[in-house]
C-alpha cells in the first residue's frame, strides 16, 4: 500500500511544476476519488496507482496550477482513523497538519521532546503569526490558500522544548533546534534492560513494577530482590509459549533520583533518556 505525502505539496497552494503527487505516509484514501485538473478533465481514481493518469496530465500540459477533488473525499490517517474532507479548506487544512506533524516528527524523533506554545511562524510574506493551540494551524491554512507561494514558514525564536523527563529547553535558534535532534538520536540509540532497573548509580528504582509478557500476562517484581523469581516466572511462560518477542515493562514507572527527587517514567524513552544522562 502506498501511503500519500502531504509534505511534499509543501503546504496547500497552487504547486510547482507539476505539482508533486508523491504524499508520503501522511494520509491513505479511500477510493474511488475524482481528482479534477486545471483544465476541467476528471479523473476517476480506484487505487493507488491510479495517479499515474494525473501525472502524465501535468507532464503534457505543464501546468502550474493544483487539482481539486470531487468532494466529499474519505481519507484515514496511518493510525486508521477515517476523516471526510467536504470542501479545499478541509482539504488545505489536513495539508498542512500533516506538514507540521512531518516537521515536528524530523525534529522530535521518538517523541524525545515537544514544542510549547504560543508557537510563533515567520510566513514568507514577513508577517508573523502566533500559534496559541492545536487549532491555530487552520488560519496558517488559510493564508496559504490565498498566496501562490511554494515557500515554507519559519519558527520564530525563542521558543520551549520540554524533553520527555519534564525539562524545559529554550531554543533560541535553528543551530539550538538540531542540537536538541541530535542529543535525541543519541538517547534513541541508548540501549537498556532489566539490569538497569536492579543497578543504577544515579537512581533507585520503587517497587513494585510490572513485566508484560507477549501476550498480556503480568509478571510482578515486589522488591529488588524479586528478579529472580521473576525471570523464572517468565521463563516458564516462555517454556510454554511459541512466541520470541521480548517482554515490555508496564508504565509508569517510579524512580529515586540520588538528590532524593522522585520522578515518573511514562515510556520506555523517558528510562532510555534518563539512562543516557547517567553515563
Amino acid at each position: 500500500m502506498i501511503w500519500h505525502c502531504l509534505t511534499s505539496l509543501l503546504l496547500l497552494t497552487a504547486t510547482p511544476t507539476p505539482p508533486d503527487l508523491d504524499y508520503g505516509s501522511c494520509v491513505e484514501f479511500v477510493y474511488p476519488i475524482t481528482v479534477v485538473v486545471p483544465n476541467g478533465n476528471r479523473f476517476i481514481l480506484n487505487e493507488d496507482d491510479d495517479w499515474s493518469m494525473v501525472e502524465r496530465w501535468y507532464e503534457n500540459y505543464r501546468s502550474r496550477e493544483d487539482f481539486t477533488f470531487v468532494y466529499p473525499v474519505e481519507v484515514r490517517t496511518p493510525e486508521g482513523i477515517p476523516r471526510l474532507l467536504t470542501d479545499d479548506m478541509a482539504w488545505a487544512s489536513l495539508r498542512t497538519e500533516c506538514r507540521k506533524l512531518a516537521y515536528l516528527r524530523q525534529v522530535r524523533p521518538n517523541d524525545c521532546f515537544r514544542l510549547e506554545y504560543p508557537i510563533v511562524l515567520v510566513l514568507p510574506d514577513g508577517t508573523a503569526r502566533e500559534l496559541v493551540r492545536d487549532t491555530d494551524w487552520q488560519s496558517i491554512a488559510a493564508w496559504y490558500l490565498g498566496h501562490d507561494t511554494e515557500a515554507s514558514f519559519e519558527f520564530g525564536y525563542p521558543m520551549v522544548a520540554t524533553t520527555i523527563d519534564g525539562y524545559r529547553n529554550t531554543i533560541e535558534s535553528i543551530d539550538d533546534l538540531e542540537s536538541l535532534q541530535e542529543e535525541c538520536y543519541a538517547v534513541a540509540n541508548t540501549y537498556w534492560d532489566a539490569e538497569d532497573l536492579q543497578d543504577s548509580d544515579c537512581f533507585e528504582t520503587i517497587y513494585p513494577i510490572t513485566v508484560l509478557m507477549p501476550d498480556g500476562t503480568p509478571v510482578s517484581v515486589m522488591h529488588k530482590d524479586d528478579w529472580e523469581r521473576a525471570e523464572d516466572e517468565a521463563d516458564e511462560w516462555y517454556d510454554n509459549s511459541d512466541s520470541d518477542e521480548e517482554p515490555t515493562f508496564q508504565y509508569p514507572i517510579r524512580v529515586r533520583l540520588t538528590n532524593g527527587t522522585i520522578k515518573s517514567l511514562p515510556n520506555a524513552q523517558a528510562m532510555a533518556y534518563l539512562l543516557h544522562y547517567c553515563d
